[in-house]
């Protein structure tokens, strides 16, 4: 999976360079698909990467990204 966030990663700042990208989201229509997951992943990922990261979470219902270890 790190490989796959990587690749995301790489995506995303050649992207942010281009368009002046500042927020990335992550969302779907259900729980369960792995939001969590892969924003922490994500935020793990451009934080290696020296880039400045706040990952915050806004599922009011079930808040799960401060139990990701």
């Amino acid at each position: 999976m790190n490989e796959a966030v990587d690749a995301i990663r790489t995506m995303l700042l050649h992207q942010a360079r281009a368009d002046g990208l500042q927020v990335v989201m992550i969302t779907s229509a259900i729980g369960g698909e792995g939001k969590t997951s892969v924003a922490s992943q994500l935020a793990a990922s451009l934080a290696r990467a020296w880039r400045k990261t706040l990952l915050v979470d806004g599922d009011l219902r079930s808040p799960a990204a401060s139990q990701v270890v």
